[in-house]
């Protein structure tokens, strides 16, 4: 299973993808096939298993690897720049939330995300900078409710 860092290859700044950079690597079918990551799901013995469909992968745009089950790096790009963030008030946040993660390595400090609490913050951050390699995984019920159609 990896985590995937996308961003530009030009600067090896990573644009701190959230959704879809954690997985397992398979590719499409047909005549134009594709790498794809696959969502790691959680069975009802709580033991990791993948889902039945996933998202292409840009792989001109990987600035970072890493190996989830070993939490070890895979691939970094020669200038690859590790994102700089720092807490701040959520004010005149659109939110109900307490602190903001501000990105402090390009320019004016820019808002990434909201949250209620620090801690929630701080495990955000270490996320984004590969530090903590994954999220909480969806279990394999969640993932086929979220597939059957509502009446």
């Amino acid at each position: 299973m990896l985590r995937l860092f996308y961003g530009c290859t030009e600067t090896d700044r990573d644009y701190c993808e959230r959704f879809s950079t954690v997985g397992f690597v398979s590719r499409s079918m047909g005549p134009m096939r594709v790498p794809l990551l696959i969502e790691p799901l959680l069975d009802d013995e709580r033991n990791i298993t993948t889902g039945s469909f996933g998202d292409a992968i840009n792989t001109a745009g990987i600035v970072r690897i890493v190996d989830v089950r070993r939490a070890q790096e895979v691939y970094r790009a020669n200038n690859y720049v590790l994102p700089q963030f720092r807490l701040g008030e959520a004010s005149g946040s659109v939110k109900s939330a307490r602190v903001a993660v501000l990105r402090t390595d390009q320019g004016e400090p820019d808002v990434q995300a909201y949250f209620d609490t620090e801690e929630q913050a701080a495990q955000w951050i270490a996320f984004m900078q590969g530090f903590r390699v994954h999220q909480e995984f969806r279990t394999a019920r969640e993932a086929r409710e979220e597939l059957e159609p509502t009446n």
